[in-house]
C-alpha cells in the first residue's frame, strides 16, 4: 500500500469514508469544527483532552489568530508600555508588566551607599544599606555591632569563662605558639632558603648550562617514567637549599617530566609532614 504525499492543506482534512468507518468500529467521536462548522471525527482521548476543536490545520490557524485578536490590552505598571495578554492571565492577575526586566525593576529600588556614595540597585525586601561587603566592613556601624555582641558574650558567665580560657591557651601554651603556621624564615618546616636569590641564579648562564647538561646526560628521557622527549625539567637530587656545594653538579641532577617532577615534590612534602 503506497503512502499518500501531502501537497496542500486540504490533503490533511479527514476522509469522510475513513471517519465513518472508524465511528462504526468505535474508534472515533463525532465533533463539529469551531471555525467552519464542519462535522469531523476524532479519537476519544483527543476529545477528552479538549484538543479536537478543528477539522484541519487551516481551521486551527484561523482559530488561533482569532483568539489572539481577543487578547486584552494592558499598560505596564513600570514603563507604561501598552501590551496584550490573554483572558486567563488577566483573571489570574499575572499581566502587570510587559517583560521580566520591568517586573524585576519594580520589585527593587535605587539606593546610595553611605560610604562610597555610589548608587546601586537592590530588592526592597533585602533592606540593603551598602553597595558591597567592602563598604559594609568599613562602616562604623559594624564595629558598634561587634562591640555590642562582645558585651553580650562578656555578660554571660559561661561565654566569659570560655573566652578567658581561650586567651590563656593562646598566650601561655608553647604548643600553640610553636605551631608551623606561626613560624617564619628558617624555623618554618617548608623553608627552602632565600627564594629571591634562587630565582636570580635560575636566570643565569651557569644554571642554564647545568640544566642542558643534565638533560643531555639522561638522553632527554624522564628518569622516573622512562618516556623520551617532551617538556623535561632538571631536578636536584640533593635539595638546593640544603646542599649549596652540589647545586651545579651534573651528578646531582635528574631529568624529569613536569608531571613526574610535581609528583616527586608532593611525595617529599608528604614525607616531611608525616615526620
Amino acid at each position: 500500500m503506497g503512502v499518500k504525499r501531502i501537497q496542500s492543506i486540504e490533503d490533511l482534512q479527514p476522509d469522510p469514508k475513513n471517519a465513518n468507518l472508524g465511528t462504526e468500529r468505535g474508534r472515533g467521536m463525532r465533533c463539529i469544527c469551531e471555525n467552519c462548522g464542519k462535522v469531523f471525527y476524532a479519537e476519544p482521548n483527543r476529545v477528552r483532552a479538549g484538543r479536537a476543536k478543528n477539522c484541519c490545520l487551516k481551521c486551527s490557524y484561523a482559530s488561533r489568530s482569532r483568539n489572539a485578536r481577543r487578547r486584552i490590552e494592558h499598560i505596564c505598571l513600570w514603563c507604561g508600555k501598552t501590551f496584550y495578554i490573554t483572558h486567563s492571565r488577566a483573571e489570574n492577575g499575572r499581566g502587570k508588566y510587559c517583560s521580566k526586566e520591568c517586573k524585576r525593576l519594580s520589585l527593587g529600588e535605587m539606593k546610595m551607599c553611605p560610604i562610597c556614595h555610589k548608587q546601586f540597585w537592590a530588592y526592597k525586601k533585602d533592606n540593603r544599606i551598602y553597595c558591597s561587603k567592602i563598604c559594609a566592613d568599613a562602616a562604623p556601624e559594624k564595629s558598634k555591632r561587634a562591640r555590642a555582641s562582645a558585651l553580650v558574650q562578656w555578660a554571660d558567665s559561661r561565654q566569659r569563662a570560655k573566652l578567658l580560657r581561650g586567651i590563656k591557651l593562646r598566650s601561655e601554651s608553647p604548643e600553640w605558639r610553636g605551631a608551623a603556621h606561626f613560624q617564619r624564615g628558617a624555623l618554618h618546616p617548608r623553608y627552602k632558603g632565600n627564594k629571591r636569590a634562587r630565582l636570580t641564579d635560575v636566570g643565569r648562564y651557569r644554571y642554564k648550562l647545568w640544566h642542558k647538561m643534565v638533560l643531555a646526560q639522561a638522553n632527554y628521557t624522564c628518569d622516573l617514567s622512562g618516556f623520551r622527549g617532551g617538556k623535561l625539567e632538571a631536578h636536584h637530587i640533593q635539595a638546593w637549599a640544603e646542599y649549596p656545594e652540589g647545586r651545579y653538579a651534573v651528578s646531582n641532577g635528574a631529568a624529569l617530566s613536569i608531571r613526574s617532577h610535581h609528583l616527586l615534590h608532593s611525595l617529599e612534602r608528604s614525607c616531611q609532614m608525616m615526620g
